[in-house]
């Protein structure tokens, strides 16, 4: 954004947009250097709009930025529905067949980096929680990063055993969402989960926590629980999978929210209006 803002600044351009697409630097001390927040403030001083892709960055990039929010523009991100139009009766039988699994197991998923902001931890925690309810029920852990050995020895004291399989990082992501009966994120940190508005799309029933930009993809639904509150995510996956017709309304509902605020061609359409705009 700085080095970009910059050189157009420098070559004329008559409008600059930059772009934000997470909760600042800040918050991620491992990886954050201490000149990022120079360069978010010296950026959003060159840009006419500052654009962030979820409503709770607004407040957080104009804090970082020390700028006025309403120079801050949201732009949700979109997908391309074509792109995701996959089979889900047979992914469904695909999974089941490569995890060795009957068809009537209930099957969750996590999918992501693992990473300390998407806090795995509670996931495996709700997945005790849900065993020792005597729930039945088989869990995916998909993606690979740094905290996987923390995790793999939490699912091992957690005797979690027949009943999670780490798929690690998978090209066929996708693929595995549409699987699943039920998507579970328990981020601590988030901007725009995209993999939300992916479910959204192949109408696969979510159970969340309340982070970041959650509440911009799926409203005021239901299965939105409180950061790092294993039991309560517990018990909203437990309710998700034993009301099975009331999941499948709410994930249907789900889907028309995603066709009608989050396709692609509505995201470009927006990114359009903002450079058309006089400055």
């Amino acid at each position: 954004n700085m080095l970009g803002a910059a050189a157009a600044r420098r070559a004329g351009v008559g409008r600059i947009v930059t772009s934000v697409r997470s909760l600042n630097p800040g918050n991620y001390p491992q990886w954050c250097k201490w000149w990022y927040r120079v360069g978010d403030i010296l950026s959003a001083r060159i840009a006419d709009v500052v654009t962030v892709n979820a409503g709770p960055l607004v407040r957080d990039h104009a804090r970082w930025a020390l700028m006025n929010p309403r120079r801050i523009e949201t732009v949700h991100n979109g997908i391309e529905p074509s792109s995701l139009e996959i089979n889900i009766p047979d992914a469904r039988v695909w999974l089941r067949t490569l995890l060795g699994i009957a068809d009537d197991v209930p099957l969750i998923g996590c999918i992501g980096r693992l990473s300390i902001e998407k806090d795995q931890p509670t996931f495996l925690r709700a997945l005790g929680y849900l065993q020792d309810s005597g729930l039945s029920f088989h869990a995916v852990l998909v993606g690979d990063g740094p905290t996987e050995p923390e995790l793999r020895a939490l699912a091992a004291d957690l005797q979690l055993g027949g009943n999670l399989t780490f798929l690690g990082a998978r090209a066929d992501a996708r693929r595995v969402l549409a699987g699943l009966d039920l998507l579970a994120l328990t981020s601590r940190l988030e901007g725009f989960p995209n993999v939300l508005l992916e479910a959204g799309f192949l109408g696969v029933p979510t159970v969340s926590t309340d982070a970041g930009g959650v509440r911009d993809v799926v409203g005021d639904a239901e299965g939105v629980c409180r950061r790092g509150d294993a039991a309560a995510f517990a018990d909203a996956v437990s309710i998700a999978l034993r009301h099975p017709e009331r999941t499948a309304a709410r994930a249907k509902i789900q889907v028309t929210r995603c066709r009608q605020l989050f396709t692609a061609e509505q995201m470009v359409q927006r990114w359009i209006s903002l450079y058309r705009l006089q400055p």
